[in-house]
């Protein structure tokens, strides 16, 4: 399968693209603090509460970007990761500035039409100045290596494409476990009566005429029990059958209790 970056629409690249960093963040997480990373000016004091794809949709409504810029941001982290040897690892805590940063990087290089980088910084929720310092860090741990080819551009987003695409089965295969498991179960208890070589229909059609003269049966019955006992079970329970109450929305608000005579009225007497 092989995506068409230029056509292919950049939400739904979005979607994928954080899924892939929601799962890495979530491996991530689970290292020992000793494996991981030291504490650099890409970490935050706490979680943020956004998630990845809030964040990188709300950037994309305010500072839309293609989906070079997108797929150059994966191309930036796998070379930091190759770069730095391990000792940057990215997690929870780092993943929203180095995302900010990355965007700013990638826009500027790939596009000739960008934001300035106050936009970039409200739209991101950071101050200007400290966005200014992600980007030159960020620049410093790329090694300014910041060119795509063509070539690792369309293989990045052929392998987004596949791993979307294989989770889709997945998602499908687990909703249809539990239907064939029923219908197997249904099969198995309906098995034994077809092993007597009795005609299906007419044993069908017996059975079911049997079961609603059975039940015809005990409709009768129950109404005249019904009938005969309804006056006097209504006057000795004395019971009452309340309906839900209906409510009335006031739609208008009320009109004030206004006197007969108008006040115009009132100064025109004195």
């Amino acid at each position: 399968v092989s995506m068409n970056i230029a056509e292919f629409p950049v939400p739904t690249l979005l979607n994928m693209v954080a899924n892939l960093l929601e799962s890495l963040i979530k491996a991530n997480d689970l290292l020992v603090p000793e494996k991981q990373s030291s504490i650099t000016v890409f970490h935050s004091r706490a979680v943020p509460n956004i998630k990845i794809n809030a964040y990188l949709s709300r950037v994309l409504q305010f500072t839309p970007f293609n989906n070079e810029v997108l797929l150059s941001l994966l191309v930036y982290f796998d070379r930091i990761a190759k770069l730095r040897g391990g000792k940057f690892i990215v997690n929870s805590l780092n993943i929203h500035r180095l995302l900010i940063a990355s965007l700013v990087v990638a826009s500027k290089f790939t596009s000739d039409v960008f934001y300035t980088n106050a936009r970039y910084a409200k739209v991101g929720g950071l101050p200007l100045l400290e966005l200014n310092k992600l980007e030159m860090e960020f620049l410093f741990l790329c090694n300014f290596n910041l060119h795509v080819r063509l070539e690792d551009m369309q293989e990045y987003g052929d392998q987004l494409l596949a791993l979307s695409s294989y989770q889709k089965q997945e998602k499908l295969g687990a909703t249809l476990d539990p239907i064939l498991s029923c219908t197997s179960r249904k099969r198995k208890r309906i098995l034994p009566c077809l092993q007597d070589g009795e005609n299906i229909k007419s044993a069908a059609t017996a059975t079911y005429i049997d079961h609603i003269k059975q039940h015809q049966n005990n409709n009768e019955h129950s109404n005249n029990n019904n009938n005969q006992h309804l006056t006097s079970s209504y006057h000795q329970h004395n019971i009452h059958y309340h309906h839900p109450p209906h409510v009335h929305l006031p739609l208008t608000p009320p009109t004030p209790p206004y006197t007969t005579t108008s006040p115009r009225a009132n100064k025109r007497r004195r």
